[in-house]
């Protein structure tokens, strides 16, 4: 795999420094932006671009994304346990 993908990712898309990822209690992978005042939106992976998606489930299937150990929770959103990419 390019190292440098999620470099690549944050380059092309606007605001992708506020991305983050994230798994459900169900396991299945959402991609999340910070909106600001502690607050976030979230969406399954499967609802963004093709680039964004495959690099996000190449990450976690290739064991990239780990825990980070903190959990998102916000009224109305899916909570979230955060995964940070290892870099290697």
């Amino acid at each position: 795999m390019d190292n440098n993908i999620v470099d690549k990712v944050k380059a092309k898309y606007a605001n992708a420094d506020k991305l983050l990822v994230g798994l459900d209690e169900y396991d299945n992978l959402h991609v999340a932006m910070y909106t600001g005042q502690g607050t976030y939106d979230s969406r399954p992976v499967d609802g963004f671009v093709d680039e964004i998606r495959e690099t996000v489930i190449q990450l976690y299937e290739e064991g990239l994304l780990i825990s980070q150990g903190t959990t998102l929770s916000a009224p109305g959103c899916t909570t979230l346990q955060l995964l940070r990419h290892i870099d290697d």
